[in-house]
């Protein structure tokens, strides 16, 4: 069977490598270079198709309801979500995208799982006065770019 074409719309204006720098600097965190070439590409967006599954199930998964983007509407900014959650999720990691719930698409920006993305459930976060752990974590992909061959496969 073949797999469609993932279409981003509706993204952000296009970026430099100088924007990804200041962008690092504001999130605090290195970016890793496949999620880089996808903001130089697409800063932001929706994409089509958005349907992913958890790593390891062929049933369990959600959504990508947008990728955030950098100097985007603030609804959308990856760096005012960085800002927003830094509290609520590890420290090695940062958003990239939201589901339509409420949750986050997150990716390991240090160490050894550097690139690796994981569903944040906010239903099943820390209480506000712990640190965040990895109980409401989700592993969807060993990388950006295995998560990008994901989308739609489940179907």
């Amino acid at each position: 069977m073949r797999r469609r074409a993932i279409t981003v719309t509706d993204s952000g204006p296009p970026l430099t490598a100088a924007d990804l720098v200041v962008c690092a600097a504001r999130i605090g965190r290195p970016i890793p270079p496949a999620y880089r070439r996808f903001l130089r590409r697409h800063n932001g967006g929706h994409p089509d198709p958005a349907d992913f599954c958890f790593a390891g199930s062929a049933d369990d998964g959600g959504s990508v309801a947008a990728f955030l983007g950098v100097n985007a509407v603030a609804s959308l900014d990856l760096a005012g979500y960085q800002h927003t959650y830094r509290d609520r999720i590890p420290p090695t990691m940062f958003p990239i995208a939201r589901d339509p719930g409420g949750n986050l698409i997150l990716l390991v920006s240090g160490g050894p799982d550097t690139g690796t993305v994981y569903f944040w459930d906010h239903e099943a976060e820390a209480v506000a006065s712990e640190p965040p752990t990895m109980a409401n974590l989700t592993r969807i992909a060993d990388s950006f770019a295995g998560f990008l061959r994901g989308l739609d496969n489940r179907w």
